[in-house]
């Protein structure tokens, strides 16, 4: 059942589906971050990656740059799409500033 799915086991080089895309998240001054992931399951959690990577005008890149935003809040994301089956969906109590929480959101909304 996919409800039960860890995807997570299928982030690594080697795995059966290996990730199709990466995004090059990059924070403030230098620091950056490469996340692998699916475009499949990216498009099935949010309308926003469907358009992008399956809509008329779709981005076949392999590496997608984000910006507005940092490699933290866009970890908790995709930790958000890749969760253990039976994981707890998502605790405030994990963000412990408020421009944390503010970044998060943001991203929520960007990606709907």
């Amino acid at each position: 059942m996919a409800v039960d799915t860890n995807w997570k086991t299928f982030l690594t080089p080697d795995s059966s589906l290996p990730p199709d895309v990466t995004f090059l998240v990059k924070g403030e001054g230098e620091e950056e971050k490469k996340v692998p992931a699916h475009r499949f399951l990216l498009a099935a959690t949010s309308p926003v990656f469907n358009r992008q990577f399956f809509g008329p005008m779709k981005d076949i890149r392999e590496v997608v740059e984000v910006k507005d935003t940092t490699p933290e809040a866009f970890m908790t994301m995709m930790n958000y799409i890749y969760k253990d089956p039976g994981e707890e969906s998502f605790n405030l109590n994990d963000i412990d500033c408020p421009q944390k929480l503010f970044e998060l959101v943001e991203l929520a909304e960007r990606y709907e």
